[in-house]
């Protein structure tokens, strides 16, 4: 995938996002301009579902609306008291187009239906914010518009509607804003701002949180996958060097939140467990090997994993194996490609 198709993959937009809204220690190179202006993250692909007098009265007057709709990440900026649904999309669309049942979806959530939807106790402002690589924002807001006017000739509000363009440069990639759509409070996009600072040529993927959905990249690139199989590692060696004279019991998901640190905010169940196979292999391989060198039985049921205990001269046979250079050198059986879990 060359640079500039990197720019237009849904995955790789999710990513940005995150990174722009996440204090991670090894982004050094990525301007988290969402966090340092006050936004906090609060959902990842959560379901708003949309209120059945209003769907149905959208739908009886000819406007095709989703019943549901899942933006890609939530922000919330407590100063302004404004909600940010933000979506990404490889292109623009039209208002005749399928996508627009989705765009209705979003946009129907004002600031009263969507403070009521996260359990504000007042009205906050809403901005629906769309995410696209440059020259395709402008159709993007005039689509936008036209659909707020459709919902509001039925007498409904809508979100205020917001859009950034990704543009791929030779020294890094910027984000800016579309001057006729709403200004998101406390950050400014008027200009051109370099988000990633790049060297010529060189790849613009920061190393993915979240390395891939089911609306993106369904074949990973082969670097993001080592790194996602390199934070699995670190997860194990985690879990294991704590083993002790006394069994243990932890959860698939404590786990989980070690490998993807927006685990507990990421709400899309299928996404989910299409990663969780992939980690619950990669768990029962480790384990497998450990206890044929060691007679060390951990195992996994369900959501359990369970850590027998050990005497101390295995606990140090077991820690000095999790820090070897095998383990670390990837001289372990890993389990196949990412995608293969997808019909797990």
């Amino acid at each position: 995938m060359n640079n500039s198709a990197i720019i237009e993959d849904p995955v790789f937009q999710l990513n940005l996002l995150l990174f722009l809204t996440w204090d991670a220690p090894s982004t050094g190179d990525i301007d988290p301009v969402f966090l340092r202006s006050g936004y906090n993250l609060s959902f990842v692909e959560t379901k708003l579902t949309v209120p059945d007098a209003i769907h149905l009265r959208l739908s009886e007057g000819g406007l095709h609306i989703q019943r549901t709709a899942r933006p890609d990440i939530f922000l919330e900026h407590e100063e302004s008291h404004t909600l940010v649904p933000m979506e990404c999309k490889r292109s623009s669309f039209s208002s005749t187009s399928s996508t627009a049942a989705q765009a209705r979806s979003l946009l129907v959530f004002d600031g009263i239906q969507l403070s009521t939807f996260v359990g504000k106790t007042s009205v906050w402002e809403s901005a629906l914010t769309y995410v696209t690589v440059t020259g395709n924002g402008e159709l993007l807001i005039t689509t936008l518009q036209e659909l707020s006017a459709e919902i509001f000739s039925y007498g409904y509000g809508t979100a205020k509607v917001s859009c950034l363009e990704i543009a791929l440069r030779n020294d890094g990639v910027y984000l800016s804003a579309i001057e006729r759509g709403y200004h998101l409070p406390n950050v400014n996009f008027n200009a051109a701002r370099k988000i990633i600072n790049l060297s010529e040529e060189e790849d613009p993927r920061p190393l993915y949180i979240i390395p891939f959905t089911l609306g993106g990249t369904h074949d990973p690139d082969p670097f993001c996958e080592e790194v996602f199989r390199e934070r699995i590692r670190l997860a194990i060696a985690l879990l294991l060097g704590n083993i002790s004279q006394e069994p243990q019991e932890h959860t698939l998901d404590t786990v989980m939140e070690r490998v993807i640190t927006v685990w507990s905010m990421w709400d899309h169940q299928e996404e989910k467990r299409a990663i969780k196979s992939y980690v619950r292999q990669v768990l029962n391989e480790v384990f497998g090997s450990i206890y044929r060198q060691f007679n060390v039985r951990c195992s996994i049921r369900n959501q359990t994993i369970t850590i027998p205990g050990v005497t101390a001269d295995s606990i140090e046979t077991v820690r000095r194996y999790i820090n070897s250079v095998a383990f670390r050198r990837h001289q372990i059986p890993l389990s196949g490609p990412l995608q293969d879990t997808m019909n797990l």
